[in-house]
């Protein structure tokens, strides 16, 4: 069941996908009627009715079959899971949702959905009032079809002609023997037709028609052949084994059946593997032989990759068998070995944009070749072969190419979280964790008290490629030696190799510790008070001229952060550091209206001072607005400020509950919670439930890419599966055979097999890829090594279907399907127990 709702925003797509629907029937059958025509036309002279018959009945039956087909392609009920799922393809930024709330079921008592299915439900329609979806059924399509529309019409009206001009004449050829009234047409007679396609063998008398007539079936002569001819057959005779009764001496023979008093027989043959000679016999009688050449269009079988990445990586060479799809590091080397079904005279890549990778070729071996290509960016190309007769590849194989951005190393701080309130004894412990895509060379602390120096720490060195390391660290204040009212500010950094090569350094956001007096006094008040003192006014004033300046600060260290190191300015940098320089303005303005409110003057000097620091920070970031290099002087005054605005904050604190001051931020000067929440407080607390927000858009987006994958790997093991289980029914089949038609029908049946697990590679490839994007890098990196073992297992079971070996297809199948599965429990595992947990914080 759909929600209403939805259902009429989907409504518009299915109604363009039953159109597109309705048109292929049509054509389709109007084709077939059109195929009809001209073959009742070729058959006419041995039909023996009269022309107007057999116009009227192709025109009734013609409309007919469209009323029919009509009728029944209307019937047709659109999947709206399937329409949800075209959706997404088109707009992968849904992120599985609409699929998910299309899933959603009411509960089976009250007939409603719960919140959070109503909550998905309402951002589903949320979407498709923003993006228009129609477009999942594209206009390019529906003309398309429409165009096969007319196609086939015109085809039915060339049928129509045909017939009521009497019909085509095929080939007419005399029998060989003594001579006589017989005449044997023979078609195809001499042909050129695509290996691995049926072949439909017929001969009409004229005059005396014989009882019974044999199609007579000898390979090729081996003495004079072309190139093109030596190369099919080898190629065959690698790929496919010979059919029963075909030999250099042998001969194949199918009787030709004939439709009651027709003068026409016909046979077919199934597939057509090798250049062939073949001829009709009848009585005592032969035709000439007839000579029937295969060919093939050139066609991409397997391409293996190469990857050699920069030495800053500290990567191997990694190879990867039989695949399309390419993610590696910016900079890295590409070879590219294509094997072909024959060889070819030109290959080339090309992008829809027009770019094109020449390829190299070589006339006598079926081999094209990429070499030394700089993965730069990221790129689709379609593969173009042209073999030495000018036929191109019927079937443009796509590759894709990601070049993926050496990423900035990711630092988490643990705790403390956020800013913090201390005295001048205590101890800061901090606990966080780093991450590099290819290793750090080392990471740290770096602590700086307001007025002195920088100070840094090396926490680590050498850490590995794609994980977590965690790291811990203890600064006591005691030894530093900080007073009251000083501001101690750390950052945690990281060096790794950048792109060109070079080390660069990464930091993470600046935090603040006020170390607070060791004489504060807190009262507690009555609610409603107002505080009475000119002290208690220039506190709050002080506090919220403290804030500015700590935003001020943490926009400087923003913009020292972005310039990466160097002093290169960018048009992002010079948008923002006239903004920063505003900020600072502004806060001295307000400093310059404490000064004049001001009357105490140990107070007055507190602020000249802060107003003297505030303008060294204006005066170096005046200067920062085309260099960045003077930042760091600017955050050195900064800081100075901000000390000294510390310095105003009142010691004594008037504490009132309430329901106002408990919606309250922390603000900097004033008490903390932890701080407030080890007060005796005598009024009782008004109680109430509070309910947390949900989780953040960033955990919210992780959590929606997991569930994703989760579920295309569980598609991807039902459908490995699924092969698992027709390889096994093919190896018993192939065991019991008792005839060589039977084993070479299961042969064909295992390479088919082959073909579909040669897609399954292809999806696992997507979804390998999916997992290595920046935003999955470091939460999969353990799952990307467990996909490789399962895309191992699933290559080794195609090389397997490859020779012919379905017993180790079936093992090798057997372990990729494991390696999925578990893979697809370990994330089902993970979503769940993240799930548990929102629910427990909801509570």
């Amino acid at each position: 069941m759909i929600e209403p709702l939805l259902q009429s925003a989907l409504e518009p797509v299915a109604r363009r996908q039953r159109h597109w629907r309705v048109g292929k029937a049509l054509a389709l059958a109007w084709a077939g009627w059109a195929v009809f025509g001209l073959l009742l036309s070729f058959l006419e002279s041995s039909l023996a009715l009269p022309v107007a018959f057999m116009v009227v009945g192709f025109v009734v039956g013609g409309l007919g079959l469209t009323v029919a087909t009509w009728w029944r392609a209307r019937q047709w009920r659109p999947d709206y899971r399937e329409i949800a799922r075209r959706i997404e393809k088109q707009h992968p930024e849904l992120h599985a949702l609409l699929v998910t709330a299309i899933e959603q079921q009411p509960d089976a008592e009250t007939g409603r959905f719960n919140f959070l299915q109503q909550r998905v439900i309402d951002e589903a329609i949320g979407e498709s009032r923003r993006h228009p979806w129609v477009d999942a059924v594209s206009t390019r399509s529906i003309v398309g079809i429409e165009a096969a529309q007319v196609g086939a019409l015109a085809a039915c009206f060339v049928a129509l002609i045909a017939l009521d001009n009497g019909g085509v004449n095929g080939l007419r050829v005399a029998r060989h023997g003594h001579g006589g009234p017989t005449e044997v047409n023979v078609t195809p007679g001499d042909a050129s037709v695509e290996r691995g396609s049926p072949l439909v063998v017929m001969a009409k008398f004229s005059g005396a028609v014989p009882s019974e007539a044999t199609l007579v079936i000898t390979s090729a002569p081996v003495g004079r052949r072309s190139r093109e001819a030596v190369t099919d057959e080898e190629v065959s005779a690698r790929q496919e084994p010979r059919p029963t009764g075909m030999g250099e001496k042998n001969e194949r023979r199918y009787p030709l059946s004939r439709n009651l008093a027709d003068p026409v027989f016909g046979g077919s043959i199934p597939e057509v593997g090798s250049n062939l000679v073949y001829r009709i016999e009848y009585g005592k009688e032969r035709t000439r032989d007839f000579k029937l050449t295969v060919f093939d269009y050139p066609a991409l079988q397997r391409a293996d990759a190469r990857l050699k990445f920069p030495e800053y990586t500290q990567q191997p060479e990694k190879s990867i068998e039989d695949t399309r799809r390419i993610s590696a590091v910016e900079g890295s080397t590409l070879d590219y070995t294509l094997a072909l079904n024959k060889p070819v005279t030109r290959a080339q890549l090309r992008s829809k944009d027009g770019v094109v990778l020449p390829l190299r070729v070589e006339t006598n071996l079926p081999v094209a070749k990429l070499e030394g290509f700089a993965l730069v960016q990221s790129g689709t190309y379609d593969l173009q072969l042209v073999d030495a007769e000018g036929r191109t590849n019927k079937v443009a194989s796509q590759f894709v190419f990601k070049a993926l951005t050496n990423r900035a190393p990711e630092l988490k701080l643990v705790s403390p979280r956020g800013d913090q309130r201390v005295s001048a004894l205590q101890e800061i412990s901090y606990q966080g964790e780093v991450w590099d895509d290819f290793g750090l060379r080392d990471y740290g602390l770096t602590y700086t008290v307001a007025g002195q120096e920088p100070k840094s720490f090396t926490l680590g060195t050498q850490t590995t490629a794609n994980a977590k390391t965690n790291f811990q660290f203890m600064l006591k204040l005691e030894d530093l030696g900080v007073a009251p009212d000083a501001l101690v500010s750390w950052f945690i950094w990281a060096d790794d190799a950048g792109p060109d090569g070079q080390m660069r350094r990464t930091s993470g956001d600046m935090y603040f510790a006020e170390v607070r007096p060791f004489d504060e006094i807190f009262r507690e008040g009555q609610a409603g008070e107002s505080p009475p003192g000119e002290q208690e006014q220039q506190g709050g004033e002080s506090a919220k001229l403290a804030e500015l300046q700590k935003q001020v600060i943490n926009a400087t260290w923003k913009l020292q952060r972005t310039s990466s190191g160097t002093n290169a300015v960018t048009a992002q940098y010079k948008k923002d550091a006239p903004v920063v320089l505003e900020g600072q303005e502004s806060a001295r303005e307000k400093a310059e209206a404490l000064l004049e409110k001001a009357q105490d003057p140990r107070v007055k000097g507190f602020v000249e001072a802060v107003i003297q620091e505030m303008d060294k920070a204006i005066e170096q970031l005046t200067k920062a607005a085309d260099s960045a290099a003077p930042l760091p002087e600017a955050l050195k005054a900064e800081q100075a400020a901000y000390q000294g605005l510390l310095r105003l904050a009142a010691r004594e604190f008037n504490i009132t509950q309430s329901r106002r001051q408990q919606g309250k931020g922390q603000q900097s000067g004033q008490p903390n919670q932890q701080q407030l929440s080890q007060l005796d407080f005598k009024q009782k607390d008004d109680r109430y439930e509070t309910q947390k927000q949900a989780e953040s858009q960033k955990q919210a987006t992780e959590q929606r890419e997991q569930l994703q994958v989760q579920n295309r790997l569980k598609e991807l093991a039902q459908r490995q599966q699924d092969l698992n289980e027709r390889v096994k029914e093919l190896q018993t089949a192939l065991q019991e055979a008792k005839t060589e038609e039977e084993k070479e029908d299961i042969r064909r049946r295992l390479k088919r097999l082959r073909e579909d697990q040669q897609e399954m590679l292809a999806d696992m490839d997507e979804l390998r890829d999916r997992m290595e994007k920046p935003e999955n890098q470091a939460q999969m990196a353990e799952a990307r090594q467990q996909m490789e073992k399962a895309r191992q297992e699933a290559q080794q079971a195609t090389e397997a279907l490859e020779k012919n070996a379905p017993s180790q297809a079936l093992a090798s199948g057997t372990r990729a399907q494991q390696e999925l599965q578990q893979l697809r429990d370990e994330f089902r595992k993970k979503n769940a127990s993240q799930f548990t947990e929102e629910m427990r914080q909801m509570r």
